[in-house]
């Protein structure tokens, strides 16, 4: 069968219909690429975060909770990106204790 356009038409997609197009697929690429290479493991982080916190077991703002006593309690010292104990005796209580002793707070 022999396909007529009208008069003025193409058979081309229109420019803006085409870029729309790639866009969409470049950011679906770059989705795709951060899910896998990364995104994942943040994600699984902040669900894992949410859990704790929601059972009591961690507070969800655990920076300002670690910063707070580093400087406030002198528990810990802040080293580079993280924490250490201040007191080896606090270190060596909190590796003796049992999962079973600590319980989560409602």
């Amino acid at each position: 069968i022999d396909r007529q356009t009208p008069a003025g038409a193409s058979d081309e997609l229109p420019r803006h219909i085409a870029v729309h197009s790639a866009m969409t697929f470049l950011y679906f690429l770059l989705f795709a690429a951060l899910f896998i290479f990364g995104m994942q493991e943040v994600l699984q982080h902040y669900i894992l975060r949410r859990m704790l916190s929601k059972k009591g077991m961690l507070p969800f703002r655990l920076v300002a909770f670690l910063d707070y006593a580093a400087s406030e309690l002198n528990f810990l010292q802040k080293v580079g990106g993280g924490y250490i104990f201040l007191h080896r005796y606090l270190l060596e209580y909190f590796a003796e204790i049992e999962d079973d002793t600590l319980e989560p707070q409602p």
